[in-house]
C-alpha cells in the first residue's frame, strides 16, 4: 500500500523535528510513503529547516505558496493549502492508495 502524508506548515520550526518523526513512524505502516509539506510565509526559519530535511530524505516534497491575498483570513489560507496539497497528490501521486492530511 502507498500513502501520502500531508501537512500545512507555517511558523513551526520548533515543532518540525517532532512532526517529521511522527510522520516517519506512521510511514512504517505502508510499503511506500511520501511526505508533502505546504509552506506558507513563516518568520521562524521553517522553510530552511524543511530544505535541510529534504536533503536527507527524498520522500519529502515541499510546496511553497507564492500567492498571498491580504484579504484572506486564517481559515482561507488553510483551505488554500489543503486544496494545493490535494491537487499535488492527484497530479503526482494519483496511484497512491491513501492520503493522510
Amino acid at each position: 500500500m502507498k500513502c501520502c502524508i500531508c501537512a500545512a506548515v507555517m511558523n513551526v520550526s520548533q515543532y518540525l523535528p517532532k512532526i517529521i518523526f511522527n510522520m516517519k513512524q506512521i510511514s512504517g505502516l505502508f510499503d511506500e510513503c511520501q511526505f508533502i509539506f505546504y509552506y506558507d510565509s513563516s518568520h521562524d526559519g521553517t522553510l530552511n529547516l524543511l530544505y535541510q530535511y529534504e536533503k536527507d530524505d527524498d520522500r519529502i516534497n515541499i510546496i511553497v505558496n507564492t500567492y498571498r491575498n491580504p484579504r484572506f483570513g486564517r481559515t482561507n489560507h488553510i483551505a488554500y493549502a489543503r486544496n494545493g496539497m490535494l491537487e499535488h497528490v492527484k497530479t503526482k501521486y494519483g496511484d497512491y492508495d491513501f492520503m493522510i492530511m
